[in-house]
């Protein structure tokens, strides 16, 4: 056994705290097995990329979908809001979605003023 911090060698002996450096070989592979089952590290190239341009688009339309009231891109917002994300960019694709919905309201406002307008 060796340690990972200070690279002491231990031999056959198994030992729970390095006499070294003071490493904690059972908090170190409590540690390691919490990264290795982290959800991101689990999923394919393909999804991988769609973890990232989903909220960024959703985010993107949201805000176009806020300045042309053209309900079309608050409906894409809305959708891309709502798919798997990963979890630092969660808040642009709760923004994106948020967007959305307002953009949707805008619109809608837009479209009946035009039709009120019109009579």
């Amino acid at each position: 056994m060796k340690c990972e911090r200070c690279g002491k060698d231990f031999g056959d002996v198994e030992v729970e705290v390095c006499d070294e450096c003071g490493y904690n070989f059972e908090e170190g592979k409590r540690i390691k097995k919490a990264l290795n089952e982290h959800p991101e590290h689990s999923v394919s190239k393909e999804k991988a990329t769609d973890l990232i341009d989903y909220p960024i688009l959703s985010f993107i339309l949201g805000i176009l979908g806020l300045v042309v009231p053209f309900a079309i891109f608050s409906i894409i917002a809305i959708i891309l809001g709502k798919k798997e994300a990963k979890e630092r960019l969660k808040p642009f694709a709760n923004l994106g979605f948020v967007f959305g919905i307002i953009g949707i309201a805008v619109s809608s406002v837009v479209i009946i003023t035009i039709i009120i307008s019109l009579f």
